[in-house]
């Protein structure tokens, strides 16, 4: 996976984020409170020296400096999470500034919408999870089996193209265009996992092959993703 996601670099400029070579990163992630820190020192290939764990608790954050201005995000995960069904909103991931809503790109199961799970984007003026904000809301795709979730950010559409899109086993689910768009030089906070406004992590044991991409990744890309997560 790895590899393949370097073949997309040249569609894109600045570092790319991935975790899948420690047993206590992505691989069967720890809670953070068991990891509390160690994995200070461990930097996955191609990384270039800037993934770490800060753990306080329930704090699972990395660095923003992999974001650059203008920059197109795709994430991408396997996870192989049960159907939902908790009293809190689960976020795979949250990149923020200052608050969770504000310039923000979110993937999360929605405790109080049937558990949907939602990928969302705001604006840097957002003054509420739903302002300033466009989402693409699908049913709870997840079964306990893994799954291959992949939202891509699309800061400039050309002609034919979206803003935003998501996919499940490298099958659209939904795609949108919006003016709703964060700055992602504006990031403060990179969040793996957790719900941080309510300070819960979620997804322990249950993510694999963690990726965030400065590029769009087009379909044919990430549908080879599946098939070589599928085969491998």
């Amino acid at each position: 996976m790895e590899a393949l996601a370097y073949a997309g670099l040249i569609r894109g400029d600045g570092h790319l984020f991935t975790m899948d070579d420690t047993t206590d990163s992505t691989k069967n992630l720890a809670k953070t409170s068991a990891v509390l820190g160690s994995l200070t020192s461990t930097v996955p290939s191609g990384f270039t020296g800037k993934s770490y764990v800060a753990a306080n608790g329930t704090t699972n954050d990395y660095p923003v400096t992999m974001f650059k201005a203008q920059q197109d995000i795709t994430f991408n995960v396997w996870t192989d999470t049960a159907a939902g069904g908790t009293t809190a909103d689960e976020h795979l991931v949250n990149i923020f500034k200052t608050n969770t809503h504000a310039n923000s790109f979110r993937i999360f199961r929605d405790a109080g919408d049937s558990d949907k799970l939602k990928f969302a984007i705001s604006a840097e003026d957002a003054s509420g999870p739903t302002n300033k904000t466009s989402s693409l809301d699908i049913a709870d795709p997840f079964d306990g089996n893994f799954k291959m979730v992949t939202a891509v950010l699309r800061r400039n559409p050309e002609s034919g193209e979206t803003t935003q899109a998501l996919y499940i086993n490298g099958v659209s689910q939904g795609t949108a265009t919006t003016a709703h768009i964060p700055d992602p030089s504006a990031f403060t906070r990179f969040s793996l996992a957790i719900n941080p406004d309510e300070a819960a992590e979620h997804w322990e044991d249950e993510l694999d092959e963690v990726q965030v991409l400065p590029y769009a990744a087009p379909v044919a890309m990430i549908l080879g993703w599946y098939n070589f997560g599928q085969n491998s």
